[in-house]
């Protein structure tokens, strides 16, 4: 079943300070926190009777991923991680402009995926705004990500 904490309500201010040190003082910088879209495909399934919700991403073909309900100026992530932990280092990632609407993830990495992790992995998807700015010599990028994941089954036919 795919889950979600809201850290923060779309449309929220969130600010940042800093008092100073080995970065001079600075702030606050806000930045306003995005919804998260509606995710429109793939869409969830109960793959082979399975009780729980999932998803199920047919690896023989590019994956189009859509959505709506998109921020102005913000992208969309959609990650894609083999076996049971969301490590970084693990992670795929496809970054699309938000107000695209769509994506593509290319067949190699869920064939990859696949291989990887014949039983399955992690999907994220969020939508994200930052703002950067110049203190000093120091270039700081703030980030507010609103992002829901899933287990995620891999299979190696177009009609699981």
């Amino acid at each position: 079943m795919a889950w979600w904490s809201q850290a923060f309500a779309p449309g929220q201010t969130l600010s940042v300070v800093a008092s100073g040190g080995a970065v001079p003082a600075f702030g606050p910088a806000s930045i306003v926190a995005p919804a998260l879209p509606t995710l429109l495909a793939p869409v969830l399934s109960a793959p082979n009777g399975a009780e729980s919700l999932s998803y199920v991403l047919p690896t023989t073909t590019d994956l189009a991923v859509s959505w709506s309900g998109s921020t102005p100026g913000a992208r969309i992530l959609f990650w894609l991680s083999p076996g049971g932990a969301l490590a970084a280092n693990d992670m795929y990632t496809c970054e699309w402009p938000a107000s695209d609407g769509q994506g593509t993830v290319p067949q190699s990495i869920l064939a990859a995926l696949a291989t990887e992790s014949p039983d399955g992995g992690y999907v994220t998807f969020g939508q994200y705004a930052t703002t950067t700015f110049t203190v000093g010599e120091y270039s700081i990028t703030e980030t507010a990500l609103q992002d829901i994941s899933g287990p995620v089954n891999y299979v190696t036919q177009d009609n699981p």
